[in-house]
């Protein structure tokens, strides 16, 4: 008897572990963002790709209605296929990780799921632009922004500290994603309303990438040594809605908090 209430509980203990690994709004394997802050957004996502031919007619797609998406590519599909998976970033889409193999996480060791991870990111290293790296917002209310990014985005400050140029700064992880929020009170400011203060994408071949884009009749600067040591940058001065904008080349181990010196002092000359 006790040997069947122990399987029961076994068996339903998986089946809860199981759950939470489908469940769109579980948080149990960390803070994961379900919804976003105004309803009337949506953000796609469409997994385990680049498959032929299916993905070119999703492009076709996406492409008809003006739309952006993010594909989480499986590396060995990309080392297939690699073509597609750079027309999906020729496209504008952004590419993201979703493991070399597709494995089930839950029956692998740490050291195998990071390196699923790794060889996903080689594979698919060669795409122009790998993800975004760094978002800057400016606002006007600290705690509120605190409040919004933190508790209700679910995301994870890193550092909050004071600088003597750039007012109080708050840096957030949302996976490899730095996002950071800067308090620096301008006249005529709003509030109630953050900005978007600047954006940094990471490149595996900066030089390859202002080649495309002056290709594509996109003004952008000389690629240049960034603040931070083993990093190159360059700036994007056409095609960005207003939106200082960066490229970055950097070694795996470099950090990314100089990098947001960077691009702030790119928008300072923005801001009035």
């Amino acid at each position: 008897m006790l040997a069947q209430c122990a399987i029961a509980a076994a068996t339903a203990g998986a089946g809860w572990l199981a759950y939470h690994c489908y469940a769109p709004t579980s948080q149990l394997y960390g803070a994961t963002i379900t919804h976003c802050p105004n309803q009337s957004h949506l953000a796609l996502t469409y997994d385990d790709g680049p498959n032929d031919p299916h993905t070119l007619h999703l492009l076709d797609v996406l492409a008809r209605h003006d739309v952006k998406a993010t594909f989480f590519l499986i590396g060995k599909f990309v080392e297939a296929r690699p073509e597609i998976a750079r027309t999906i970033v020729q496209a504008g889409h952004l590419v993201a990780n979703h493991t070399a193999t597709h494995p089930n996480l839950l029956f692998l060791s740490e050291r195998k799921i990071a390196q699923q991870i790794s060889d996903c990111s080689k594979a698919i290293a060669d795409a122009p632009v790998i993800g975004l790296d760094h978002v800057v917002v400016s606002t006007e209310d600290s705690e509120r922004a605190a409040a919004l990014y933190g508790a209700r985005l679910g995301l994870d400050m890193a550092l909050d500290r004071s600088h003597q140029d750039w007012g109080q700064l708050m840096f957030f992880r949302c996976g490899d994603l730095i996002v950071e929020v800067v308090r620096r009170p301008v006249a005529g400011g709003d509030a109630n309303r953050d900005k978007l203060w600047g954006l940094s994408w990471r490149v595996a071949d900066i030089d390859a990438v202002r080649a495309r884009l002056l290709a594509a009749g996109i003004d952008v600067s000389e690629p240049r040594m960034g603040r931070k040591p083993g990093t190159r940058v360059m700036t994007v001065r056409s095609g960005t809605c207003g939106v200082p904008t960066l490229f970055l080349e950097r070694t795996p181990r470099e950090g990314r908090a100089e990098q947001g010196n960077e691009i702030r002092a790119s928008s300072a000359s923005a801001v009035p």
